[in-house]
């Protein structure tokens, strides 16, 4: 194969590895900000709907586990394993 052909294989290469890792940086940086808003709409609905807009005092007051006997803790941990990137290698 000549240097030309094998130049023009390698540049073709670095580029597709680069566009893969930005479309990989893309991804991450939209489940990143989902997971915010997620988070946040969730103790937003904790607060109204649980605490009625008073402060909870730290591990006394509510404990996700216990809550709606264990089904929104199974539920945000079956989504933090839907949202979790893997490396592409």
């Amino acid at each position: 194969m000549s240097n030309l052909i094998k130049n023009n294989i390698d540049s073709i290469y670095k580029e597709i590895i680069l566009a893969i890792n930005n479309s990989k940086n893309k991804v991450a940086s939209a489940i990143n900000s989902e997971m915010i808003i997620l988070y946040w709409t969730i103790g937003k609905i904790i607060k109204i709907e649980i605490l009625k807009d008073e402060k909870a005092e730290y591990m006394t007051q509510l404990h996700p586990k216990e809550l709606l006997q264990g089904k929104l803790h199974a539920a945000i941990e079956r989504a933090k394993e839907i949202f979790e990137l893997k490396e592409i290698e």
